[in-house]
């Protein structure tokens, strides 16, 4: 994409929040008045950004200064709060008294637009190194003079339109975090990192969390998904916090591929790992470190676990609750599958597959869904959110000191096959007997049958 046409949509979409501001704070004064105030609304926006880039663009110069790190987390900011008054409901609610106060709301939105879009806009010009001057400054005015008379021609159009179709402004809120990251990614500093761990899916990245905004942003105003919208919202953090540990998976491994020399002794992938680093052996990421996930699957059966006043407790909705927290895991562990095998063929390649490795992500899937169980039986035993995500946590502590206790002594070794942190260390490495799967199979579906029903007998005992 041309710099002019990135200039050009930034400004679009950073505009759109000004213009319903605009609208709103003249709308109820007289029809002439209202328009004129509009028309020096929207003027002053331009003058603003131009007098802001003169006042800022020798900052960019100052290297400590960070300053595209600094528009790109504001541009972020700005995004959130523009999500935060749809889901509020913040731009019905504006009110309009007289001119005075029409004129105080529009100087203010000019100013904090115009702030914003400057940084944007310099960020974009000069993120590939080049310095600003004349090319760079006729870009700018170029794009905010086409700009300005879509926005005067179509800006009570467009603020109607973004308050019947709510989805335009969530797709302009993510292409806004594809720029922010993008801006935050062309900093000095944070390329040194990048080059440092031979990290290259830098677009990638940024365009994959500018998608994540829009569907998130779907998700979460969906009426019908998953209960409450503080339980949606929660499984969106859960969403983030998958994708962010498969994009470091990915940096790790690529930088592990490297062969890096570490306190003075040199780190081999294959070794560390028990796989040959690729895109086709993105299953095996998924226990890497063996315990994240299953940490996961504590605050995802934390978000599901519950009922609400009017749902009857009975064993056929506690198992609807497990279901739906095992469709939830299941979207988890695609998200973290797709982005490891493309980050990582990007980098090293999608190499040969291994039928193996597909018997590897299913036992590893078939893990999860035993820790998902367990975590529902301790959450039955209290009341209380916290104290249930404590057990769950303690669980994994006890669960790591049990396994080596039985591993080391030889009376109790039978019982280290009913820990799933035992399938867990030996999935790491590659499987080539059938044994270790019909072991954990076994075991497994015993663990689950008893689990959930021991679950859900005391969670209907603490109910009533």
């Amino acid at each position: 994409m041309s710099i002019l046409t990135q200039i050009i949509l930034t400004n679009l979409f950073l505009s759109l929040d000004n213009i319903v501001i605009i609208v709103s704070a003249t709308k109820n004064l007289r029809p002439k008045l209202s328009n004129i105030l509009r028309l020096l609304g929207i003027c002053l926006t331009p003058l603003l950004v131009l007098l802001f880039i003169w006042l800022t663009s020798f900052l960019l110069s100052m290297s400590w200064m960070h300053i595209r790190i600094l528009g790109g987390v504001l541009l972020i900011y700005v995004n959130y709060d523009m999500l935060r008054n749809i889901d509020n409901n913040n731009h019905e609610n504006v009110r309009s008294e007289g001119i005075a106060e029409a004129i105080l709301s529009i100087v203010a939105a000019d100013l904090t637009l115009s702030l914003e879009t400057s940084i944007s806009l310099l960020s974009i010009v000069t993120k590939n190194g080049a310095m600003l001057g004349g090319k760079e400054i006729g870009q700018i005015v170029i794009g905010l003079l086409i700009c300005l008379p879509i926005l005067l021609l179509f800006g009570k159009a467009v603020s109607k339109l973004l308050g019947k179709y709510t989805v335009i402004t969530y797709l302009c809120a993510g292409y806004l975090v594809f720029i922010a990251v993008e801006m935050i990614f062309a900093d000095e500093s944070i390329q040194v990192f990048f080059h440092a761990i031979n990290f290259t899916l830098t677009t990638f990245t940024a365009a994959l969390i500018g998608i994540l905004v829009v569907v998130a942003s779907l998700f979460t105003s969906s009426p019908k998904s998953f209960g409450s919208p503080e339980r949606r919202k929660e499984m969106v953090v859960l969403g983030f916090a998958t994708v962010a540990y498969a994009l470091f998976t990915t940096i790790r491994i690529t930088y592990l591929n490297t062969g890096p020399i570490i306190d003075g002794a040199r780190f081999y992938t294959e070794q560390m790992l028990g796989f040959t680093p690729c895109g086709a052996n993105a299953v095996y990421t998924l226990s890497i470190p063996p315990h994240l996930f299953p940490i996961f699957m504590i605050f995802l059966s934390g978000i599901l676990y519950g009922y609400s006043v009017s749902e009857r407790p009975s064993f056929r909705h506690y198992i609807r609750r497990f279901k739906q927290s095992i469709t939830c895991m299941l979207l988890l562990i695609t998200f973290h599958i797709l982005i490891c095998i493309v980050g990582l063929t990007n980098t090293l390649g999608f190499g040969s597959f291994n039928p193996w490795s597909l018997v590897n992500l299913l036992l590893q899937v078939f893990i999860l869904v035993i820790y998902l169980s367990i975590f529902f039986f301790i959450r039955s035993l209290s009341k209380i959110k916290a104290v249930g995500t404590f057990g769950c946590l303690m669980f994994l502590l006890l669960e790591d000191l049990l396994t080596e206790v039985f591993l080391h002594i030889k009376p109790l070794q039978f019982f280290v096959v009913l820990l799933p942190d035992y399938y867990v260390h030996i999935l790491q490495t590659q499987i080539t007997t059938s044994i270790i799967p019909i072991q954990l199979l076994l075991a497994g579906f015993s663990t689950i049958f008893g689990t959930l029903w021991a679950g859900y007998f005391f969670f209907n005992r603490v109910k009533n």
